[in-house]
């Protein structure tokens, strides 16, 4: 979901031929396929893919019946972007860039406007590297980070009427080496009490967070093994439980890891399963009873089932992706997981796949998808809810 993720991505490698914007069929040998699946697209009005690209510009998605649709635009380009999140309704796309927030208004079919009075521009020239919405909609948490220094949670109320986001509070989390910040990701808990950060190998953060008035607590800390990096934080559907994506710095050594959430704050590690290599990504089904991480150096995507916090490998996992795979979304009829990659080389930039009919946890590949920018790849994926 950040700029360095752009250059730590892996070389293109196009999956099928290209036709630009357009879904290629066959995956070929090592991708399950859906024999029960339609290439035939009907869109639902309502249910869409934002990616932000490599090259800093944004492309929009409508989800249909097994088929992912490009709304007319593609691609946008704000002058930058790293990362991306869906307001609660689902009324504006949020794309973080350098200095700015940028506000789009969700129109008829998807479609996005800027929106000129909307978002934020700081005085402040930093990078906005990971957002996410509050689940009662009135606040934007985002993480900044100017290169080499202290990343800076900040939290913004947001204007219904017009997307304007006004500054309340920002919190500067002190790293042992702020050089050493290559990738984040940051989540509020769905029942929104608290903010979770990953931060590489400077470690998480919990943030107790009030909805009611946008008040940020103290935070707890979890500290890492030398040469280990957190990559990515997920809370599941209870908020019970914290998922963290794990990688040892060496090949074989990724993981996904779950916790306990105590109210305070603290976190408690209960189980922990392998994965493949650099987890980027983590992605639960509606109904949390599985997850998924997007495996960035293996090109892949691992499975788990999930009954009290323990992780169990699904059958089949992992799946294959698309090179450098890197972020992943659930569409808001629980139906499709879409992955973004970084080395799509502009023909397999998104992956689309649906859950198996026979076997519900598999994921089944549909087909592939141009962000419509060239020859760059994808970057950071968001949904609506």
């Amino acid at each position: 979901m950040i700029r360095n993720l752009v250059r730590r991505g892996a070389g293109a490698a196009a999956l099928c031929g290209a036709m630009l914007l357009s879904g290629c069929g066959n995956f070929g040998a090592g991708f399950f396929q859906n024999p029960n699946g339609t290439t035939t697209t009907t869109t639902t009005g309502s249910d869409y893919v934002y990616s932000v690209n490599s090259d800093s510009t944004i492309s929009a998605f409508a989800v249909g019946s097994g088929a992912l649709t490009a709304i007319s635009g593609n691609p946008i380009s704000p002058g930058s972007a790293y990362s991306v999140t869906v307001s609660r309704p689902d009324t504006y796309v949020f794309v973080g860039g350098s200095t700015a927030i940028y506000c789009f208004a969700i129109g008829s079919g998807g479609a996005l406007t800027q929106q000129s009075s909307g978002g934020y521009g700081g005085t402040t020239v930093t990078d906005y590297i990971a957002m996410d919405t509050s689940p009662n909609g009135d606040y934007l948490a985002a993480l900044s980070q100017v290169a080499g220094t202290d990343p800076v949670l900040n939290i913004f109320s947001i204007d219904t009427s017009n997307c304007l986001l006004t500054l309340k509070s920002s919190i500067t989390i002190p790293l042992t080496n702020p050089a050493s910040l290559v990738t984040s990701s940051l989540h509020f808990s769905p029942n929104g009490a608290y903010i979770g950060v990953a931060l590489g190998e400077s470690g998480d953060y919990i943030f107790p967070f009030a909805q009611a008035s946008g008040a940020v607590g103290t935070s707890s800390y979890l500290t890492l093994a030398s040469n280990t990096e957190d990559n990515y934080l997920l809370f599941d559907p209870t908020s019970a439980y914290v998922y963290i994506g794990r990688y040892g710095l060496a090949a074989g050594t990724g993981s996904v890891v779950t916790y306990t959430l105590s109210s305070s704050g603290a976190l408690a590690e209960v189980s922990s399963a392998s994965t493949g290599n650099t987890v980027k990504s983590i992605v639960l089904n509606a109904a949390g009873t599985d997850l998924y991480t997007a495996d960035f150096s293996d090109s892949a995507i691992s499975g788990f089932s999930v009954a009290n916090g323990a992780l169990t490998q699904l059958s089949g996992s992992p799946y294959n992706a698309s090179a450098g795979v890197t972020s992943l979304a659930l569409d808001n009829t629980g139906k499709y997981v879409i992955a973004a990659a970084t080395g799509g080389g502009g023909t397999s930039d998104l992956t689309l796949y649906e859950f198996d009919a026979l076997n519900p946890a598999q994921l089944d590949a549909l087909a592939t998808y141009s962000n419509g920018s060239g020859t760059t790849g994808s970057v950071a994926v968001a949904t609506t809810h």
